[in-house]
């Protein structure tokens, strides 16, 4: 007969149940990363947000799996007694961490900077810098996204350096600027699409000299670091400050400017207490904002407006007001319960601006549909409205 081998079984004099936590390494990127002298890993999150892990180029869920069988963490003991292997428990492990790659959490920026928006060099001096102004390690540290996750986000949102510190600007005195160069650069029949950073720096420098002159705006040197972060805005190509020459040729973004211009408007809008625009007088007063430079379109304010029905002696409107997806939970289930808290119903083109940050691919829009949402037709028009049946009053 073969012989059994036996092993036994003991818990070490320092077991403590909880005393460790297993991590789960399920990519081949994850395990490079957590290899010895791999690159580095945060733990980011305040206290009443959702951890999450960040290499240098990904974010990770943190989220602990339980698990219906214990795991013994155990190591072998150097002594046997009567040639029997022993082993010694150290752990009794029922969960472990999982690490599932999600979207950088990048709305902390616009909440951050946008304490002390930039808006011109009087103002700036009032800010008290050591609360309200941020360095770009300060934003590291605390928004939930990898460092290149976070350059990416900083370039989409145009944020810039100036004075030691990421600066976004005021969207009014933003305003000021590119309406100044509009004015300027129509008077002059300059092309948008072909134009010098020396003619756009002069018709923004030349106009604002004008206003001042007629006491409409205050008195303020404009450096040349603000103009440019002011022009990178707005233009397809963005000049680095290495290229920051006169003559180097740039063309202005229509989906950008219009974006911005539409933006302000829903804003200005709902500042004023006047949220709900009438869709065709939005359009008009959109295109005469940007004095008829650009061809506004709705697909350039996507994820930032809503649409609703209202009927005005037996006839139907369209009205439009401000709904920004970056001010939306970013928890599925209370992204849905906001969405049809606002509306009853929604088209497969209205809603998916509003789920494309939590979902970028199709599949993964469609997954989420199908648990939150419930379908209908109407008109041969597919509609989505909440699983959760609204109780009558």
């Amino acid at each position: 007969m073969e012989s059994t081998a036996t092993s036994n079984l003991i818990y070490s004099s320092d077991f403590e149940k909880g005393e460790y936590q297993l991590l789960e390494l399920a990519t081949p990127e994850l395990q490079e990363v957590f290899k010895p002298g791999g690159q580095s890993v945060f733990i980011k999150g305040l206290p009443d947000e959702e951890a999450v892990l960040c290499t240098n180029a990904r974010t990770y869920q943190v989220r602990q799996v339980h698990t219906s069988n214990s795991m013994l963490l155990i190591s072998k003991n150097e002594e046997t007694i009567d040639d029997v292997d022993q082993y010694l428990v150290h752990d009794d492990i029922s969960n472990y961490v999982e690490l599932a790659p999600t979207i950088p959490r990048l709305n902390r920026i616009d909440e951050l900077l946008m304490q002390a928006p930039y808006a011109g060099t009087k103002k700036d001096s009032n800010y008290d810098h050591t609360q309200k102004l941020y360095t770009y390690n300060d934003i590291l540290s605390v928004v939930q996204a990898s460092e290149s996750e976070l350059i990416d986000g900083l370039e989409q949102k145009s944020v810039f350096g100036y004075g030691g510190y990421m600066r976004m600007f005021d969207r009014d005195y933003l305003l000021g600027l590119l309406d100044a160069f509009f004015t300027n650069a129509s008077f002059h029949s300059k092309d948008l699409q072909h134009i010098t950073l020396g003619e756009v720096k002069q018709c923004i420098t030349e106009e604002r000299q004008g206003l001042r002159m007629q006491g409409l705006i205050e008195d303020e040197d404009l450096s040349d670091p603000i103009l440019l972060a002011c022009i990178n805005h707005f233009v397809t190509d963005k000049i680095g400050t290495k290229d920051n020459h006169d003559d180097t040729v740039v063309r202005f973004d229509e989906a950008k400017v219009c974006r911005f211009l539409g933006e302000w408007l829903l804003i200005d809008a709902q500042n004023k207490s006047y949220e709900n625009w009438e869709l065709s007088y939005f359009m008009k007063m959109w295109k005469t904002l940007s004095l008829n430079l650009f061809e506004p379109k709705l697909e350039y304010i996507e994820g930032l407006y809503k649409l609703t029905e209202i009927t005005k002696v037996q006839k139907v409107e369209q009205h439009i007001s401000y709904f920004p997806v970056s001010a939306l939970p970013m928890d599925p289930a209370r992204r849905f319960a906001v969405l049809f808290g606002a509306k009853e119903f929604w088209s497969a083109e209205e809603i998916t601006p509003f789920l494309s940050d939590l979902a970028p691919k199709s599949k993964e829009r469609e997954n989420l549909l199908l648990k939150f949402a419930r379908m209908r037709k109407e008109n041969d028009k597919v509609l989505y409205a909440s699983r959760i049946n609204k109780k009558k009053k």
